[in-house]
C-alpha cells in the first residue's frame, strides 16, 4: 500500500491500481474507498468503480481499440454511452453518444473548419477556421511535433486543441 496526502493506494501483483481509499483505516484497502479497478488479462481497464455507486464500463476490439465506454451515474437515468468506430490503421474513425445532454457545446457560429491536405507525416500544414480571411499556417519540428501556429486568433483555447489533434467525421 502507498500513502498519499491523506489517500492510499493499493496494487494487484501486476503493479495495476486497484483500489484509492481516502483516510483508509486498514491496511487491506477494504475502507474508505474512492475507487476500486478492474483489469482485464491483457491489463486493460474494464470497470472503474467509484464509492458513491457510479462507475464506468469499457470494451475494447481484439486490436485493443476502445469500442464502447459506458457511464452509469449513480441513480439517475441520464448514463451517457459512448461507441468508438476506428479505420484500419486504428485512427478514431466516429463517436456516438447516446445521452445529446453530454455532448460537447459549440460555440457561438460553430460551423466548418477547412484543413489543407495532409503530408506525408499526416499532419495539417494549414487550416482555415471558418469566418476566418484566410489560411493559417501550422509548423511542425523535425521529429513531427505541433511548434507553431497561429489560430489562437481566431479560436477560443480549448478549441484549438480540438480542431488540431481531433478531426471530426
Amino acid at each position: 500500500m502507498l500513502t498519499w496526502s491523506e489517500v492510499d493506494y493499493c496494487f494487484d501483483n501486476l503493479d495495476r491500481l486497484t483500489q484509492a481509499m481516502e483516510n483508509s483505516t486498514s491496511s487491506g484497502c477494504a475502507t474508505n474507498l474512492l475507487a476500486t479497478y478492474q483489469y482485464d488479462t491483457l491489463s486493460r481497464r474494464l470497470n472503474l468503480l467509484y464509492g458513491n455507486g457510479a462507475s464506468m464500463a469499457y470494451s475494447y476490439s481484439p486490436a485493443g481499440d476502445v469500442l464502447t465506454l459506458n457511464h452509469d451515474m449513480a441513480g439517475t437515468g441520464d448514463d451517457p454511452h459512448f461507441t468508438f468506430t476506428y479505420s484500419g490503421a486504428h485512427q478514431l474513425a466516429s463517436e456516438t453518444n447516446s445521452d445529446p445532454d453530454y455532448a460537447p457545446l459549440q460555440p457561438a457560429g460553430a460551423g466548418t473548419d477547412n484543413y489543407a491536405a495532409v503530408n506525408t507525416l499526416n499532419q495539417y500544414p494549414s487550416i482555415t477556421p471558418q469566418g476566418a480571411p484566410g489560411a493559417r499556417s501550422l509548423g511542425h519540428d523535425a521529429k513531427g511535433n505541433l511548434i507553431g501556429g497561429n489560430i489562437a486568433s481566431v479560436l477560443p483555447a480549448h478549441q484549438c486543441v480540438q480542431q488540431l489533434f481531433r478531426r471530426r467525421t
